[in-house]
């Protein structure tokens, strides 16, 4: 796959503190990088760094295959970004802001219709921006980002702030982007939950570490649970399954299955009836992905 962005042991310093320490990022085309970790974890800084806009104390920034460091302004054409807070100028309309952008880019005129209406801001484009809700200038803010075509989109917490309906718009638009746009998104969070939703590869950071990288898929395979029977021996219980070739364990109250197919499942329960062992209680324990990000950042915090 061809890589869009890569970071080698990228380190930020600043008086002596480490805010980001050897992160080594990689993002593949046409993918949505979820880039996650608690508040002050690193993700900002970072994105600072990718954006030009902090040197690092060391390591190096490649996009598009490019030193950053050596070929800024040519990488930063087809980039877009937003991070914090939008800025704007209240008393212009939605159009007229992004005319502003659009001259300074050198984009083509066509570009602000196109933007406004991926933005689903049309109908309200003559309208002063200062009486915009905050989910409407943060939609505006995604357009002006989107202005020039960028290969390249960084959204920094775009969903700060916004209402349940703010936020599922928002999600709906990053997730259509990359096939409308031909783009790869890099989106900063620290709620696991819009990740989730987003996402098809994660980073995880705090203290500045990058905890862990890859498919969102392999973290959701590590929430899966674990089957609890209640019985009326647990010892007696794991005896029985473990003869009957099934991996089990008991905590002195109950047996449990780890990872197991529901096929596994009712295997277990047909050996434990035919054994004569009372049955009482047969329920999923199952760790949610912020269950898991939590622990995650909870051991390495301590």
């Amino acid at each position: 796959m061809e890589m869009i962005v890569e970071t080698y042991g990228l380190t930020k310093k600043i008086k002596g503190k480490t805010l980001v320490h050897n992160v080594d990022i990689k993002i593949g085309k046409g993918e949505v990088y979820g880039f996650l970790g608690p508040n002050g974890a690193g993700k900002t800084t970072t994105i600072r760094m990718l954006l030009g806009l902090m040197k690092p104390t060391s390591g190096k920034v490649s996009i598009f295959g490019q030193d950053l460091n050596q070929n800024r302004l040519s990488i930063l054409q087809h980039v877009g970004s937003l991070v914090e807070t939008p800025s704007y100028y209240g008393h212009l309309t939605a159009y007229e802001n992004l005319e502003c952008a659009r001259k300074i880019l050198g984009a083509p005129k066509s570009n602000i219709e196109e933007v406004l209406a991926l933005v689903r801001l049309t109908k309200d484009a003559k309208k002063p921006v200062k009486n915009f809700s905050l989910g409407m200038k943060q939609r505006l803010g995604i357009a002006t980002a989107l202005l020039g075509n960028p290969k390249l989109l960084i959204l920094d917490e775009p969903t700060n702030g916004l209402d349940p309906a703010g936020i599922l718009e928002m999600r709906e638009l990053i997730k259509s982007l990359p096939k409308k746009k031909d783009m790869s998104i890099l989106i900063s969070s620290h709620l696991l939950n819009e990740i989730d939703h987003v996402a098809t590869q994660v980073g995880i950071i705090t203290k500045g570490n990058l905890l862990y990288q890859g498919p969102i898929e392999k973290l959701r395979q590590q929430s899966r649970g674990k089957i609890r029977i209640k019985v009326g021996s647990a010892n007696m219980g794991v005896r029985v399954l473990l003869a009957n070739g099934i991996h089990a364990e008991h905590d002195g109250a109950d047996v449990y299955l780890d990872h197991v197919s529901d096929e596994k499942v009712a295997y277990a329960i047909e050996a434990l009836v035919k054994n004569g062992i009372p049955i009482y209680r047969v329920h999923e324990e199952k760790k949610s992905l912020e269950d898991l990000f939590l622990e995650m950042t909870a051991e390495e915090a301590s």
